[in-house]
């Protein structure tokens, strides 16, 4: 099967161009992986592929959005052949915040990441404003309210965090991670 001509928009083209040494294909040659649906970019060496999900496309009212479970799909597909999919959305990709963090998740996908051994941290409570600071620069969605906060610390500097609070939908449990 043949797709047709395939259009990069710009902030595609921008999530290529930050990793163009690890990745093998930018379209063209790996439609056939999980036909007849696509993937944007491919790194067969680290069994990594990147959707770029534009707003417009992959909207609520998109022809996509006919299918409800497209996205799901397109995962599990990847998955069946050993590929990690991640999926960017175009207004995550626009905030420079968001963007980065998106960078930081594909270098670490890629190796690319300072490896910190737990044995060298130590944990700690964090209070609520390091913690919606943190979660705001390091988190795609954000901070949440929580009431219980450690964080994991190396050489005096946070890396990791974990929030609990009350839980939400299941009411068997006090707490949601």
């Amino acid at each position: 099967p043949s797709c047709n001509p395939y259009f990069r928009s710009i902030p595609e083209q921008e999530v290529y161009i930050c990793f163009p040494a690890f990745v093998s294909a930018f379209n063209d040659s790996e439609w056939a992986l999980i036909c007849p649906l696509e993937i944007d970019i491919y790194s067969e060496k680290y069994n990594l592929a990147i959707e770029f999900d534009g707003v417009y496309w992959h909207s609520f009212n998109s022809v996509l959005s006919e299918k409800k479970d497209y996205h799901l799909s397109k995962t599990e597909q990847c998955e069946e052949h050993g590929i990690q999919l991640l999926h960017v959305f175009e207004n995550e990709w626009a905030i420079p915040k968001k963007q980065e963090i998106w960078k930081s998740i594909i270098r670490n996908k890629f190796g690319k990441s300072k490896k910190i051994f737990a044995r060298k941290c130590v944990i700690r409570s964090v209070d609520s404003k390091t913690t919606k600071l943190f979660l705001e620069n390091n988190h795609l969605q954000g901070s949440s309210i929580s009431s219980i906060n450690y964080g994991l610390y190396y050489e005096d500097q946070l890396v990791s965090i974990m929030t609990f609070s009350k839980s939400r939908y299941d009411k068997k449990v006090d707490f949601e991670l």
